[in-house]
């Protein structure tokens, strides 16, 4: 049986720790590979810190055709025993070590029909103590998460949906889980002749848009700053600048910050007033400067 490299799939972390639990599994990651055919797979990772010593019972959400079991670090065979929806292996793990076990498992006719499109049900019970856990779903290629009688697309909704431009992928975490995982998909193939690429490309199109007119503006800005400083002293565009990366400004502190003498600075202030560009208003003993609109 092909043995599935699904790893990166997965988004918790399966990095072995010293645990005060010895109660077998401490983290799972399962990877549901959904197939066209009747038959779908998934890979099911675990990690299990010792002391340990013994079965290790896993139950599995639906009857399980045959299985492959076996360690991740050497790719020995686990002998394991499998029976309706459970499976069972024996795992040893010595005090201050660590053991990741993988488990290929398949299925079968595990996905119903509903209006023409298909649904898949999952019901994963999560062993006791086990402190991270994830559950990954990969549609079959051409294939796109969709409503069921405008219920939502999934349930729960998933921490995360990706596609690498032929399959969707969702992606459930828990830390710490209390309860069983259980989610719902609906699903349907496009039509013909149209990728998962053709999907995306309206909302890709869409950005791209979005982006150049960000630019425009952008570089509208930045030439409208040119226009407005030309013709004006190296003196005068340091104030004018300061003021209006500021927005407004109390005056004495434009003479503390660019270390003007106070009638140098009055003087340049009325120039940028004369030029429509400042304004000020009096406050006290000194005034408000702020910028104009252009």
């Amino acid at each position: 049986m092909k043995r599935f490299s699904l790893f990166a799939s997965v988004v918790l972390i399966l990095v072995a720790f010293n645990s005060s639990y010895a109660q077998g599994i401490e983290e799972m990651g399962v990877v549901l590979d959904l197939s066209e055919t009747a038959v779908s797979s998934a890979q099911y990772s675990f990690v299990t810190a010792g002391p340990f010593e013994g079965n290790v019972e896993i139950s599995l959400p639906f009857e399980a055709e045959g299985a492959v079991v076996y360690d991740r670090s050497s790719f020995e065979n686990i002998n394991f025993t499998i029976s309706d929806s459970a499976l069972s292996f024996y795992i040893s793990v010595g005090s201050g070590s660590s053991k990741i076990v993988v488990a290929d498992v398949y299925f079968s006719n595990i996905v119903s029909q509903s209006g023409g499109k298909q649904l898949v049900r999952i019901q994963q019970p999560i062993p006791e103590n086990t402190q991270l856990f994830g559950f990954t779903i990969m549609l079959p290629q051409g294939y796109f998460v969709s409503e069921l009688d405008k219920e939502s697309l999934a349930v729960p909704e998933p921490d995360s949906m990706l596609s690498d431009g032929k399959r969707i992928i969702l992606n459930w975490e828990k830390t710490s889980p209390s309860e069983d995982f259980e989610a719902f998909v609906t699903y349907e193939q496009a039509s013909r002749g149209v990728s998962i690429l053709t999907i995306l490309i309206p909302a890709l199109i869409i950005l791209s848009a979005i982006a150049a007119v960000i630019i425009i503006v952008l570089q509208f800005k930045k030439r409208e700053k040119k226009i407005v400083t030309v013709g004006l002293s190296s003196d005068e565009k340091k104030i004018y600048e300061f003021v209006r990366e500021k927005g407004e400004v109390n005056q004495k502190d434009v003479q503390n910050a660019l270390e003007f003498s106070k009638p140098r600075l009055s003087r340049l202030i009325r120039n940028l007033e004369e030029s429509g560009l400042i304004e000020k208003k009096p406050l006290g003993r000194t005034n408000i400067l702020k910028t104009k609109q252009i």
